[in-house]
């Protein structure tokens, strides 16, 4: 896809073939080319700083996760939605 490659060409992640980039140069060219902005992120147990952006007009999201001061790309879609969130207890 073209975010894999625009980011692709910036900055290789030390840890594998992921594509990183400066987060604040990634924030600003996903909302720039994309419409998409920050909706969540979070530490995973024993895993990565998840940061999620998404545009809710046309639906594309990108999840990234945090390497120091670099975004790196975990992948992208479409269809995203916002959906309130179940009581606690409840079966989804």
């Amino acid at each position: 896809m073209l975010k894999t490659v625009l980011l692709a060409a910036v900055v290789p992640c030390a840890a594998a073939a992921q594509p990183c980039m400066d987060r604040a140069a990634a924030t600003e060219m996903m909302y720039n080319r994309y419409g998409e902005s920050l909706v969540g992120e979070g530490q995973m147990n024993n895993g990565p700083h998840l940061v999620i952006f998404a545009n809710p007009t046309t639906g594309t999201f990108t999840v990234t996760y945090a390497e120091g001061s670099n975004l790196c790309l975990l992948g992208e879609g479409v269809d995203w939605a916002i959906t309130a969130p179940l009581p606690v207890g409840d079966p989804a």
